[in-house]
């Protein structure tokens, strides 16, 4: 596969619409992933010794719903880099990555939206505030916009 030709609207989605979450969904996800680890213990832990299980199962489902929302993030992420870079007329040429990269945009959209939704309850901790709540809409919005328009281009059978 090659590169396409770059233009001002290619680099715009480029960096609004792959980098930026990238940049953000990528130390969060690692991160996610270590709370995931800590929850499990964490509820293990409570329910062998009797403490408090209740209340650390509440938090384990919080931590257990924000990492199944970025995992389709990331793999949505991995699909604008690749439709960005080599266009849809190159992705259609090859039939599993075609797939890959449908499903994975339509999953991302779903747990954005669902992310977008929901921003009212998860953001009401005492660490957000309105700075973060905007920057994190921002991402999501701008990387839904690239997803949304090359979608109909990667649906249709034969691409131009």
């Amino acid at each position: 596969m090659k590169l396409r030709p770059m233009t001002w609207g290619r680099w715009a989605e480029l960096i609004f619409g792959a980098l930026f979450p990238t940049v953000v969904l990528g130390p969060t996800a690692a991160l996610g992933m270590f709370f995931l680890v800590s929850a499990l213990y964490t509820v293990v832990m409570s329910i062998l010794l009797g403490h408090q299980a209740l209340q650390a199962l509440t938090w384990a489902q919080n931590v257990f719903g924000l990492v199944w929302l970025s995992v389709p993030g990331m793999g949505g992420i991995i699909s604008l880099w690749l439709v960005v870079l080599f266009g849809p007329e190159q992705i259609h040429r090859h039939p599993i990555l075609r797939r890959f990269v449908i499903s994975t945009i339509v999953l991302a959209e779903i747990a954005a939206l669902l992310f977008l939704f929901g921003i009212g309850t998860f953001f009401n901790s005492p660490l957000a505030n309105l700075k973060t709540t905007w920057i994190a809409v921002f991402i999501l919005i701008s990387s839904m916009a690239v997803g949304f328009r090359y979608l109909p281009s990667l649906l249709r059978e034969t691409s131009k």
